[in-house]
């Protein structure tokens, strides 16, 4: 590495992905204009394309998501790719859509129902109205979300899932033996 823009880069990201948060192209110019010789000017659009030619290359860990605005960095041996896609999308501010890829990643990846209590913990934090209120809508969206479904365990946690990976029994069974059974059987 023979560009010491590339190490600070490097650095921020690595620091950023150990405290589990994601850090854009802005943040990432900044520090690089404090850390470099005040005779050197650096632009944002340059640093978005040194950011792209590393995320190319085989030698670095440093992984990027292009959102609407802003790229978004992470380090690939600190962070899982899932947990960085679920700040990404938190990022994006779509919060239907972080919720939706969510549900159906874990229905097709693993496959099991996601417990919507979930989504009020890191890396999603969001408040439970606000939850509420977003679950709600996609369980009566017919178009975009009519693939998600819900199902709930006999002590009352609600989950969703997929029905392109899980069928309506298995998501029951799932919750209640997630939510009730495998307490019972400890």
């Amino acid at each position: 590495m023979n560009n010491p823009i590339q190490g600070i880069l490097l650095e921020a990201v690595k620091t950023a992905s150990g405290l589990s948060r994601l850090i854009d192209d802005l943040e990432l110019t900044k520090l690089c204009m404090e850390e470099v010789s005040d005779d050197i000017e650096i632009t944002n659009s340059e640093i978005r394309e040194i950011i792209l030619t590393m995320n190319d290359q085989e030698e670095f860990t440093l992984c990027v998501f292009t959102g609407k605005e802003r790229l978004r960095c992470f380090d690939s041996t600190i962070m899982s790719l899932s947990y960085a896609k679920a700040l990404n999308l938190g990022a994006e501010g779509d919060i239907f859509e972080t919720i939706a890829s969510t549900v159906r990643n874990e229905s097709r990846q693993y496959p099991r129902p996601t417990m919507i209590d979930m989504f009020r913990h890191p890396p999603y934090n969001l408040e439970p109205e606000i939850l509420e209120h977003t679950v709600e809508a996609i369980l009566k969206d017919h178009s975009e979300f009519k693939d998600i479904c819900r199902s709930s365990a006999s002590n009352g946690d609600i989950y969703l899932y997929s029905n392109r990976y899980i069928n309506k029994s298995r998501a029951d069974y799932l919750s209640e033996w997630e939510s009730v059974g495998s307490l019972e059987s400890q």
